[in-house]
Formats: C-alpha cells, structure tokens, sequence
C-alpha cells in the first residue's frame, strides 16, 4: 500500500501540464495518498480547469501561494477534511462557506489581493484553529451567530481590521487565549480615537498596533493604553505619542523584550524625556522614521539589560546620548539614513573599547556598507588583474 507522499511542484522547473497531480483514476493513482503538496505554477497564474483538487481527500497540507484559484477550486478545498495547514492566494471578499467543513485546520495563511477579507462566518466553525495571518487586513463580526462561540485554540490572528471609535471587547472575547495579536485602524486627525483595551488578553505575548490617520503626521494621539503585563513584544505603526504615554509603557510591562516604533512622532517632533523610567528587561529598541529632536535619557539606567539598538529615518534627532556607551549589554548598534547619527554611533563604539579595551560593540552603518562594498569590489578587481598578469 502506498503511504506517506509528499509533491513540490514549480511551474518554472517542469512541465506546466499539472493535470496528472490531480487525476487518480487515468494518470496518478498516488493522487488519493499525498499528504502534503506545494504547488507553484509562476506569478499570476490560474489553477488549470483540469485540475480538481477534490481528489486529494486525505491531504493534511496544502500550500498555493502563487496560485490563482476559482470559486471552484475554492469550494473544493472545503472537501479536505483532514487538512491541517491551508496557504492560499485569492481575491474572494470572504471565505467560501465551503471551508466551514475544514474542522482540523489549524494554520490558515492568505495571499490576498482585496483590501480586507471578511471571516466571518465562516470561522467559527474552524474550532481547532491555531494560527490565522492574512497578508492585508481581516475582519470578524461578533454578530454572524446567534449562539456566544470562541476560538479556544487560537493563539495567532493578524492583522484585524478595527474601528478606531467602536469598543471591540465584544469581538475580542471570542480569542481568550491569543499570544500574537495584529490589528489596523483608519481614521482622521479630527477623530477621536479609541484604542482597543487589550488587558482582556491575560496570555498575550506580542502586539502589532497600525494607525493610519489622516491629517497632521505631529498631531499627538491621547490614548489611555490597557495593556496585559504578560506581553514580550510590542510594535506600534503609525501612533504619535508623549514621553509619559511611552513612560507607562515601560513601568506597565515588566516583561518588555522588544519595542518598535514606526512612522510616528515623540511630542509633536520634539523631546523624548525619559528621566525616571525603567524598561527592566527591554533587549532590541527599533526607531523607524520617528520623529524627535532630542533623547533626554540616562541610557544605563533605563535600559539596563539592552543589547540592540535600531535607529533608522530618524533625520531630526541630533545625536545618540552617549550614556549608551554604558549599557554593558549592548553588542549591535544600527543607524541608516543620518550622518550625525551614524558618527555619533561610531563614537559610542570608540568610548565603549576605551572603556573595556575591547572591540565588542558591533556598529553598522550605510557609510560603513558602502566602504566594505568597495572594498570588496577593488579586491575582487586586483585578483582579476592578478590573474590576467599570470596569463
């Protein structure tokens, strides 16, 4: 008896006449066996009519990626009950009803080419569901079933798309146990805004927050934030804060490994005061195009325990404060897109070989990028010439 197969397919390698994968009666009688089959046919191409994917009955993983379904390639999925692991591309603006009879899917991965996928209903009869990721925005409706139904099993769902004045607690309720949690808001600078209360989450690990508001970049965001103590990672997107917004952060969560900031501004563009504020066991800071002149921090003292520094876009900052010369922990400093920043960098790494005599603070910068490159490229020319000269 055949038994445990796996087929990955690439359009750009074989033969574009799949049909044989999918036909158990005239050509592939393994079809009925596969277990897992990773298929690419090339950017922007269709399933082939003849290929019917209901054949695959005991399939437990499936990957289209790079395919374009149909509706009817689409409901045939929702005939593979065994699978566990769904990656797929499409266009649809809600999951086909068909994918209700999935009832052991646990990863489901979506490509999709719309602007926000509607999950609900659909979803809440996936019980066993593990990991949800969708590659733009989705949604769910607390109101599609009658009956209160909850995801026990999901622990990943990103990125939500949520109402910036509309409290989502009641849609949050049906994720008790989620550890990875992203989610989107639209709004203008005029609106007020409601940032989702995320203490309901008592097992959430990591946040990924994106605003994209209308208006002034500097307009400041006063939000209250509610976030559990148990989170480790959190991103904020798009989200202009105080120094006594970012202060509550770091006295809030004890267990803070890593914080980005992306596309936003610290006081309107100007002072990041940090006097008096701990973040105990922050390892990686990530500045993304962030906007703020000046860094009022005793570096050792607030960042105790820090091992890599990101700065990146910050062109308003003047310099990094050398107190971060004194964080012990720190092993990686990266700066792109500012000269004082990347000199300031590298006067840090000076100062910490003085202080230890050795060259442990690595420092990357793009001027230091550039020069390495053309060191490579003039090496890369002297053994060309070396070699013709021995010709």
């Amino acid at each position: 008896m055949l038994r445990r197969r796996t087929i990955i397919y690439d359009g750009d390698i074989h033969s574009d006449n799949i049909s044989f994968l999918f036909n158990p009666e005239n050509r592939n009688p393994c079809a009925k066996h596969l277990l897992s089959c990773d298929l690419s046919l090339g950017p922007s191409k269709f399933l082939p009519q003849s290929c019917h994917l209901r054949y695959l009955r005991l399939l437990k993983r499936l990957d289209l990626r790079k395919i374009k379904l149909t509706d009817t390639a689409l409901n045939e999925i929702g005939m593979l009950v065994h699978l566990r692991c769904l990656r797929i591309e499409m266009k649809a603006k809600a999951l086909p009803p068909s994918f209700s009879n999935l009832c052991n899917l646990e990863t489901l991965v979506v490509y999709y080419s719309g602007s926000n996928l509607v999950l609900s209903p659909t979803i809440w009869s996936l019980a066993k569901l593990r990991y949800v990721e969708i590659k733009r925005t989705c949604s769910v409706f607390d109101s599609d079933v009658d009956k209160p139904t909850k995801l026990e099993n999901l622990t990943t769902l990103m990125p939500l798309k949520l109402s910036c004045s509309v409290d989502s607690g009641d849609i949050f309720k049906r994720f008790p146990n989620l550890r990875t949690l992203g989610f989107h808001m639209d709004c203008s600078a005029a609106e007020q805004i409601y940032f989702p209360r995320l203490d309901l989450f008592n097992k959430l690990e990591e946040v990924r927050a994106k605003l994209r508001c209308s208006g002034r970049r500097t307009h400041v965001h006063q939000f209250v934030f509610h976030f559990p103590s148990s989170l480790k990672k959190v991103k904020l997107d798009g989200i202009n804060l105080t120094s006594d917004a970012l202060s509550r952060i770091g006295r809030s969560l004890p267990n803070l490994q890593k914080l980005e900031l992306k596309r936003a501004s610290i006081e309107g563009g100007k002072e990041w005061n940090m006097e008096q504020v701990t973040f105990h066991n922050l390892k990686s800071l990530g500045l993304f195009t962030v906007s703020f002149s000046e860094w009022q921090v005793t570096a050792d003292e607030s960042f105790p325990v820090l091992e890599e520094l990101a700065i990146l876009g910050c062109h308003e900052l003047i310099e990094i404060p050398e107190s971060f010369g004194d964080i012990t922990s720190l092993k990686y400093i990266l700066v792109k897109g500012s000269l004082q920043l990347e000199k300031s960098a590298l006067k840090i790494k000076e100062y910490v070989e003085e202080i230890t005599g050795e060259d442990k603070l690595l420092v990357t910068t793009v001027t230091l990028q550039i020069r390495a490159g053309l060191l490579a490229y003039g090496a890369a020319m002297l053994f060309c010439r070396a070699r013709h000269n021995l010709k």
